[in-house]
């Protein structure tokens, strides 16, 4: 019988922490698919502030962007996350995380490793 590694361990550690902190945060629960979403539009929102819906949907190759846009929608309808339209194209829409958002992210990292967003 194969034992898992304390790395494995730990992995599943933090799985199981984001989900209860998913379940703390949102009075909908989200699904995997969501939570990946917004691990791209924070990620991307560190290094840049302007996100297109475009943008995050290429991120993910895997899932047809119907089930995408479905799924930003879920999580606007939530309050998760809040949308912009372009001062000159209003078919191009910028992503925001709202404070609930944050607050979750920040809630699934230990203490010493927050990165405060603004």
């Amino acid at each position: 019988m194969k034992i898992l590694s304390e790395n494995a361990i730990n992995y599943l550690r933090i799985i199981s922490s984001t989900k209860a902190s998913r379940m703390a945060y949102f009075s909908t629960p989200i699904d995997f698919v969501e939570d990946q979403l917004l691990q791209i539009i924070l990620s991307n929102w560190l290094v840049k502030t302007n996100i297109t819906v475009g943008e995050v949907l290429e991120e993910i190759k895997e899932i047809s962007n119907s089930t995408l846009h479905r799924r930003l929608k879920n999580l606007r309808k939530i309050g998760i996350i809040s949308h912009i339209a372009d001062e000159i194209d209003n078919r191009i829409k910028y992503i925001y995380p709202t404070n609930l958002c944050i607050e979750y992210f920040n809630s699934t990292c230990n203490s010493n490793s927050r990165m405060p967003i603004q």
